[in-house]
Order: C-alpha cells, then structure tokens, then sequence
C-alpha cells in the first residue's frame, strides 16, 4: 500500500513543464496578429526544449534561451542569444522568443503565442 500511494504522489506532480522537457517541434506557420497575416514555413526550423533551456533554428543561424512555467498554460522565455553563421532571411525577424507567452498542446501540436506572433508547431 504504500508504495502505490508514493506513486500516486509522484505521477500527480507531473506538470507541463515536464511535458515540455525532451520535446523537438517543427515550426509549421506563424501569424501575425497585429495584421493577421500568416506565413506559411517552408524551411525545416525547429524548438527543443531541455529541463529549463530551449534552443531553436533561424535558418542557418541557431538561438537559445531558458523558459520557467508560469503555470499551466503561461511561459515565461528569456532569449540568451543567436549565432551569426550567416543572414537567415525576411521569415527570421519574425522568430523571437523574450517574455512571457501562452502556451498550448494539444493532438502532437504546440502553439507559443506572444505579444507580437502565434508560433504553430507539429511534434516530431
């Protein structure tokens, strides 16, 4: 009996975060929301997400940085920085994590929304 309920505590600690952590995303679209355009992805750009760090594709250039849940739904994502290998085109002045953003999964896709963008990604 014990034993089955130390494992009922430890599975209902389980968060999002813990979903997060692990996890490769392919970058399907982003939509602005000031104009409610939406550029459709066509490059093989991607997010990782590692304990408390991400990283993500640019292009040629790789970014990182470090998120912290807020809470379910609510991210918090700190940009650390990009490499500068080459210039990535128009679709990299529009990938860029700092601040707070709402997060969603759901049915193998992520959507990270900002103040300025709404990231669409599948999981691979």
């Amino acid at each position: 009996p014990l034993i089955i309920f130390l494992l009922c505590i430890q599975m209902a600690g389980f968060s999002q975060e813990d979903y997060l952590t692990g996890t490769r995303w392919r970058l399907v679209s982003i939509e602005i929301l000031k104009s409610h355009e939406i550029v459709i992805v066509q490059k093989n750009l991607h997010i990782r997400f590692y304990d408390t760090k991400f990283s993500y594709k640019r292009g040629v250039n790789s970014c990182f940085g470090r998120y912290e849940i807020i809470n379910k739904n609510t991210v918090s994502m700190c940009g650390g920085g990009c490499t500068r290998l080459c210039c990535d085109g128009e679709i990299a002045k529009l990938i860029q994590f700092n601040g707070e953003a709402t997060i969603r999964i759901q049915w193998g896709e992520m959507t990270i929304r900002t103040s300025k963008h709404e990231y669409r990604y599948r999981r691979y």
